[in-house]
């Protein structure tokens, strides 16, 4: 009991230390933007406000992660036979960041957040891999759901 205990405390620490990684990297690179760059930050004005919320917090990462997480890990692991983690962690934040093509700076900022979601993604896949994709799905959309409320806000 204590073991599963120790376990599951264990689980949350990692998981709130990747949520706090992927807050940093909003941070940065907003700071980044708002001081340096200046670049276009509406990406999606087709969309109400609500539109957004939806589509970010929900069905971006239910299908993202199973894009750019469990199916590419699983090709690159089991077809490919790409045994490096950090291989296969660089290879699926590339591919993550280059669907993320707004605008340069984006792309650099969706890159170091497919490396906290990739590394957290493996890291998990090797601890409990029936929980890997649920747990991953819902940093995404804490991730996200950040970004809407206190980033993308007026």
């Amino acid at each position: 009991m204590k073991s599963q205990l120790t376990f599951i405390l264990k689980n949350i620490f990692l998981f709130v230390f990747f949520l706090i990684l992927s807050i940093l990297n909003f941070h940065l690179f907003n700071y980044l933007n708002n001081n340096f760059f200046h670049l276009e930050t509406s990406y999606h004005d087709d969309l109400s406000k609500k539109q957004m919320f939806y589509v970010a917090v929900f069905v971006a990462p239910l299908i993202e992660t199973v894009i750019f997480q469990t199916g590419l890990y699983l090709i690159l692991d089991e077809l490919f036979k790409i045994k490096n983690s950090l291989t296969c962690i660089i290879i699926m934040s590339v591919a993550f960041a280059a669907q993320h093509y707004y605008n340069w700076l984006y792309i650099v900022a969706t890159f170091f957040g497919g490396l906290i979601l990739n590394t957290f993604y493996v890291i998990f896949n090797k601890k409990v891999p029936g929980y890997s994709y649920c747990f991953t799905v819902l940093l995404h959309a804490l991730y996200n759901l950040y970004g809407i409320l206190f980033i993308d806000s007026p």
